[in-house]
Order: structure tokens, then sequence, then C-alpha cells
């Protein structure tokens, strides 16, 4: 049986910023936390590769805690693939996220504070 290559390749990734506040003279840490997904606006496409930056920002309603996470995802893509943009809209940021879930909760872990767990997402739901 001949294995068939994937049309779009996971390479590798980097964490490039990884910030953690607190703010205790603010109170306690809230449970309720607002979680921003951003958007990228410099997707890097060359030749077959593509780098893929996301960020997360989290924010407890105390404001007691701050964490943005910053990660920048390589990516190889055949030439040949009709629908080049929905395997970046969809494709980057649903194999990046579960990194981002779990550098999130080991540096809130370590941070003395209850681990902040994020939720998956359906990346597809949106479109």
């Amino acid at each position: 049986m001949e294995k068939e290559t994937a049309i779009f390749r996971f390479l590798d990734y980097r964490i490039i910023k990884s910030l953690i506040e607190l703010h205790p003279e603010n109170g306690e840490t809230s449970s309720k936390l607002s979680v921003s997904l951003g958007v990228p606006e410099n997707i890097n496409i060359s030749g077959n590769n593509i780098t893929y930056p996301m960020n997360v920002s989290i924010q407890d309603e105390n404001n007691v805690l701050n964490i943005e996470v910053n990660i920048v995802g390589n990516f190889e893509i055949d030439k040949d693939t009709e629908d080049l943009q929905s395997f970046i809209e969809i494709n980057a940021p649903a194999i990046l996220f579960p990194y981002i879930r779990a550098h999130i909760t080991t540096i809130t872990s370590l941070s003395g504070i209850k681990p902040v767990i994020l939720p998956t997402l359906n990346m597809t739901k949106n479109k």
C-alpha cells in the first residue's frame, strides 16, 4: 500500500513571546476569563513554505491575571493546492492551538496559581 503525502504539512513551531503577569493588588484571580485569539495579518508565503503567526491573550475579569502568548508555525504546502486559503485559515490555527493550550497550562501551573486550561476550539465553526 502506497503512502500518500499530505498536501499541507506542519514542519515546526516556536513560542516567540510568553508573558504572564499577576496583579494581586487587584484582588483574587477570577475564574471568568476573557480569551482573545489574534488573527494574523502577516502570514508569509514563500514558495511552498508558509509562516503563520498566532497570538492568544487572556485576562480575568478582576484584571489580576494577564497572559500573552505568540507562536509562529512553519508549514509546507504543495504548489498545486487549489484551496490554499482554506488550509491557511483553518488547518494552521487548528494545528498550532493545542501547543498554545499546553504552554499556557504549563506556565500557569508553575506560577503558583490555579492552572488555566483553555477549551478546545472548532476552527471550522466560524467559517
